[in-house]
């Protein structure tokens, strides 16, 4: 039976038992200990029990196992108070023999010291002293209880430091070798009369320390190990480079970052190893892997999902975590999947502004005037449509924001332009309570959030009602009208409906802008309107500017509706003046 304590590093230990004599550790399922880390190799290690010891062997592993912080090349006998070191991982065997504590020696002669060394002789009479001067006397006989000299009732005193002329030790033989050159204080008679009942023993060190290891706190890692390198396929193929990135940035495994180089890749999807795709400025390509890649596909997948957060367990069919570059990644494996699938959505924080749009026809230059000036006076913005579309908006409309205001951002794929320093980001996680609480309480001149969660939609039209300015706001929806109605319902699940929620939301926001992804691939903004209540009391978006598709050569046209705007007012009244051929007060 082997017991072990599994503790990895900042986490809290665990005891597991074993009904057999050989325990195995690796990455990879079919090991009796399964620890999903990438500097964990396959097949790492294992610990057994033989002839009733209990020893461990390093099978080939890319990182190596470590015992006490020493890098192990052939099996090593363990104890209780030994420690193996797998990755990030401490493992101790609790029922391995306990570690020898050395006891006092016997009065008898030990190997390696003097009287070993030499021929056994009778002892004398132990020496008489007299008054500070230490003598040893010949055929002397040693003091009786009842005498009461003092000076025979004295303590001997502690022998004189020796002399610096020495003497080598006699030579020993060749079955008990002593250190070389050891010498002895030529003030300690080596003859018959000089070796007392308690000779003077001179041990030579031993040359492994017979104490075991001082106790480390169970945190405490080896010596810094080799650089990890990812894990093969094969034993017997080339370790592939991992490719080296900032400690801030995640490390892919090398077929997902090629995958990744290059301008506008902003996703991957794999359905298997075979279905292998990523998105690049919104069209799709496949990926072809290699054999080995596609071999160990499932488990750099595994390995990329220990390091997200929060933290899946090594074995969960369903992983849906936070990469720490901002990335998310969603993967199922099997049984929960007939192959593995997943979903990696980069955080690319694209640098397109509102001015790149418009050259390419994503919007007018009248929408993007009154974007820009919506962002300029901080007014509360929806940004909806399909998921794609609405994130470049999104981007784009936070690429606006001057670098000196200070900017909380709840969403996954918003990332803050190149020279903004005073932007949080917090993880948008719906089950997480009090995330808006927690953003409002940071005090941000913009408040940047992704609406998923009724818990989310509801806090934030409390705090907009309230007087929170600057928020733009992504909710994923089909049309303008849609956007507020799925908002609406959002919140009114987590504020319990009623009329309250309607004019919440008609006076939480100042515009909307919907967008979509066109059938080939570009991006249009379809229509910037307004949130206003109707006369029998729904909220419903009045449209400002929109597109409107005709069969003409260049397949429609932005125009303006000539609605009056409460926009144009709130803007003149903050100093910002709109023509009034794009908004009508």
């Amino acid at each position: 039976m082997v017991i072990l304590t599994l503790t990895e590093k900042g986490g809290e230990p665990r005891q597991l038992s074993f009904e057999k004599n050989e325990v195995t550790v690796g990455r990879v399922q079919g090991n009796d200990v399964v620890l999903a880390k990438g500097n964990v190799s396959k097949r790492h290690c294992r610990i057994y029990i033989q002839d009733g010891h209990f020893s461990v062997e390093d099978l080939k592993s890319t990182n190596g196992t470590y015992v006490n912080g020493r890098k192990i090349s052939e099996p090593t006998a363990l104890t209780t108070a030994d420690k193996v070191y797998v990755g990030d991982f401490v493992v101790r065997v609790d029922n391995a023999t306990p570690a020898e504590v050395p006891t006092p020696p016997p009065p008898g002669n030990e190997a390696g010291s003097l009287s070993s060394a030499l021929s056994r002789r009778p002892p004398p009479p132990p020496p008489r002293t007299t008054g500070t001067m230490r003598t040893l006397v010949e055929d002397q006989e040693p003091p009786r209880r009842d005498q009461r000299s003092s000076s025979s009732m004295r303590l001997p005193p502690p022998p004189p430091p020796p002399r610096r002329d020495s003497r080598p030790i006699p030579a020993l033989s060749d079955d008990e070798p002593l250190t070389p050159n050891v010498t002895v204080p030529a003030d300690i008679d080596l003859d018959d009369e000089s070796l007392s009942v308690q000779p003077p023993r001179l041990n030579v060190p031993p040359l492994k320390p017979v104490m075991p290891p001082p106790r480390q706190r169970e945190y405490d890692l080896p010596p810094e190990p080799p650089e990890l390198e990812p894990p093969t396929a094969n034993r017997g193929r080339a370790a592939r480079a991992s490719v080296a990135l900032p400690s801030s940035s995640t490390e892919y495994p090398g077929w997902l970052q090629r995958a990744l180089e290059g301008e506008g890749a902003a996703a991957i999807y794999v359905a298997g190893p075979e279905a292998v795709e990523v998105e690049r400025d919104g069209k799709r390509e496949p990926v072809s892997l290699s054999p080995g890649d596609a071999e160990t596909l499932a488990d750099n997948l595994r390995s990329l999902a220990s390091r997200g957060t929060p933290r899946p367990s090594p074995d969960a069919p369903v992983v849906n975590v936070t990469l720490p570059d901002g990335a998310r990644l969603v993967a199922v494996f099997p049984p929960a999947a007939v192959q593995v699938c997943a979903a990696l959505h980069r955080s690319t924080g694209s640098q397109r502004s509102l001015a790149d749009l418009a050259s390419d026809g994503a919007l007018s230059s009248e929408m993007q005037q009154v974007l820009e000036a919506c962002s300029n006076t901080r007014r509360n913005v929806i940004v909806s449509g399909d998921r794609r579309a609405a994130e470049v908006v999104l981007q784009a409309l936070a690429n606006t924001i001057a670098s000196r205001f200070r900017v909380v951002v709840i969403a996954d794929r918003v990332a803050a332009p190149s020279g903004s320093a005073a932007w949080i980001k917090l993880t948008p996680e719906p089950r997480t309570a009090e995330i808006m609480t927690a953003a409002i309480a940071l005090r941000p001149d913009y408040l940047i959030v992704d609406v998923t969660a009724a818990g989310t939609a509801a806090d934030l039209l409390q705090e907009c009602a309230v007087g929170q300015e600057g928020v733009f706001a992504a909710v994923a929806a089909r049309s303008a009208n849609d956007a507020l109605s799925r908002l609406q319902a959002l919140a009114g699940s987590g504020m319990g409906g009623g009329s309250s929620v309607r004019e919440l939301l008609a006076g939480s926001f100042d515009l909307i802008v919907h967008a979509s992804t066109m059938s080939d691939g570009s991006l249009r903004v379809l229509e910037i309107a307004e949130p206003r209540a109707d006369l029998e009391g729904r909220v419903v978006a009045e449209p400002l500017l929109t597109w409107r598709a005709d069969e003409g050569r260049n397949g429609g046209r932005f125009q303006t509706t000539n609605a009056r705007s409460r926009l144009a007012a709130t803007l003149a009244a903050r100093g910002v003046e709109v023509p009034a051929n794009v908004l009508q007060r």
